[in-house]
């Protein structure tokens, strides 16, 4: 949509495509502050007003991204043009680190609970991965998880007692 050709109209789309409310944008553009607060809201429902504004917005947005991507992209570009031609060898290869960053080809391992040799896990290590293999088991259910902890407790040649509680009664009266 072109232009308005009212230039406070065009001057209080632009405001609100920016993000001003309609009663500032209202005032900023030249109107009367007795009556922004409902003239504002008024003028932003005429058709031709709200479709400026939309437009305005889109134009906005779609700058941004081609910003964003652009900035991205040069970024990168100029990156490369130091991995290939830098002056010193720890620039290039400083380059050629923030590039396999940008691209996810480095993971950070340092928060890995453990090694892959099992036989090097500590015991707390041993923990979470038995309780989540439990839940898992379980499906995360917690009478089939005890059910199945009592299992491998009497399979580990552990003592299993079974008893009921029974409620004592007189005993502190």
């Amino acid at each position: 949509m072109a232009e308005l050709r009212n230039p406070r109209h065009e001057h209080f789309c632009q405001l609100v495509a920016a993000g001003h409310s309609p009663t500032q944008a209202y005032v900023t553009a030249g109107y009367s502050e007795k009556t922004a607060y409902t003239s504002g809201p008024r003028l932003l429902k005429t058709p031709e007003v709200s479709a400026r504004v939309t437009d305005l917005r889109q134009m906005v947005a779609q700058a941004a991204v081609n910003r964003a991507v652009i900035d991205r992209d040069w970024v990168l570009e100029g990156l490369r043009n130091i991995a290939e031609k830098g002056a010193s060898e720890s620039a290039r290869v400083r380059a050629l680190e923030l590039c396999g960053k940008e691209l996810g080809m480095f993971v950070d391992r340092s928060s890995f609970l453990w090694d892959t040799d099992p036989s090097q896990w500590t015991n707390e290590q041993v923990e979470i991965i038995s309780e989540a293999l439990l839940r898992k088991a379980a499906a995360g259910d917690p009478g089939k998880m005890e059910a199945l902890r009592r299992q491998a407790a009497i399979e580990a040649g552990v003592v299993v007692i079974d008893a009921e509680p029974v409620p004592v009664t007189g005993f502190l009266s």
